[in-house]
């Protein structure tokens, strides 16, 4: 079958003024726009069956089917929203995420904690028709989801509880759903209780084979061995920093630090053989009055041995007046490998291309955005 890869996408990417960059020949002859576009409020996340022929869609109270047989006019098949309407403290809000394999779609939320009591889970549905999605189980949680990742049946979910922040695992596969693992960094090393709980938010996952890789913020990225769920195992972790250097950091200065350069893993994916990783940043320079003061980017490290990685060089943000918090995004949100190409969008900075066949060297090739 053929595979359309289609950008992970927010909202967000509506634009601000931006500044003017140096961008290479080779992007400014390759510079691409919209070929389709289809107004569906809330819109969150995308993700695309093997086909191409259909996305799927997170919107804010619900989820959506989208046929892309046709990229130039993409239409709307189905909705269902509100989802759980009719369930204790429903309906489930901030569905911020979907994940799709086969037939089967899981909506997970609310992206983040709410002031008030609201229903927490997965919803499962069976999308083998497209045009009539139907849900088919849900599993209640005890903590908001932020995303999650679907393989083999098995639903790996973050889990931030302020302590352990643990990754969980749910099969979805059968009739009954039901946890089946869970791992958290605070188990493998005690020492992680001590970091405010804000630093080592597990805030992404991602999976490859046998491998589960977590997106724990300040604490870095982190490899585990899922190859039975129910007994999950440490491979290894890196990033910028060590769990010295966050225990030394106190709680009241932890959330501002937390978003700083050079960064945190707010998200992470590896290329089709699994030998390179990129794990991208939302963060600011926010030490600094500068006009420019610098966006969280992109890392690609080798990780060809797991137990060896090695950081290869750096997607840097596009330059960006105003470029804080409070201002105009343009850090790294998510991306996907597809064979030589690496695909990153960049909320108000648009969406890239670069080619990563030299992962030391990534060239980029096509930059679009909305300047107005």
């Amino acid at each position: 079958m053929r595979r359309r890869d289609v950008l992970r996408a927010t909202a967000a990417t509506a634009a601000l003024p931006l500044a003017s960059t140096t961008v290479s020949a080779t992007a400014q002859q390759s510079a691409f726009e919209p070929l389709g576009v289809l107004d569906l409020d809330g819109t969150k996340e995308v993700v695309v069956d093997d086909a191409g022929e259909t996305a799927y869609v997170a919107t804010t109270d619900g989820i959506a089917t989208v046929d892309i047989s046709d990229p130039a006019n993409p239409e709307q098949l189905a909705g269902v929203a509100p989802l759980l309407d009719d369930y204790e403290n429903g309906p489930m809000r901030m569905v911020y995420d979907v994940k799709l394999e086969g037939d089967t779609l899981i909506a997970v939320g609310p992206a983040n904690p709410t002031q008030t009591e609201t229903v927490q889970g997965v919803v499962v549905f069976d999308v083998s028709d497209p045009e009539n999605p139907v849900q088919t189980g849900f599993h209640e949680t005890g903590f908001p989801i932020h995303n999650a990742y679907l393989q083999d049946g098995v639903a790996y979910l973050t889990a931030n509880d302020g302590a352990k922040n643990p990754a969980v695992f749910v099969d979805v596969s059968g009739d009954t759903i039901e946890e089946v693992g869970r791992w958290s960094n605070v188990d493998y090393d005690e020492r992680w209780q001590e970091v405010y709980a804000g630093m080592r938010a597990c805030h992404d996952l991602y999976v490859h084979g046998d491998t589960l890789y977590i997106a724990y913020w300040d604490a870095g990225t982190w490899l585990v061995d899922v190859s039975d769920p129910a007994n999950p195992e440490y491979i290894n972790h890196f990033g910028h920093y060590s769990v010295e250097d966050l225990q030394d950091i106190p709680a009241g200065e932890g959330g501002r630090e937390s978003l700083s350069v050079p960064g945190n893993a707010h998200y992470v994916a590896v290329n089709e053989d699994a030998s390179v990783l990129a794990s991208g940043a939302e963060a600011w320079d926010v030490d600094t009055d500068d006009s420019d003061p610098g966006q969280g980017g992109i890392d690609l490290w080798d990780v060809s041995d797991p137990q060896n990685p090695e950081k290869l060089s750096f997607v840097a943000p596009p330059p960006t007046p105003d470029g804080t918090r409070q201002g105009t995004w343009t850090t790294s949100h998510n991306f996907e490998f597809h064979g030589d190409r690496l695909y990153t969008s960049w909320y108000q900075g648009g969406v890239k291309i670069h080619d990563v066949s030299d992962p030391a060297n990534p060239e980029e090739l096509a930059w679009w955005r909305q300047p107005e």
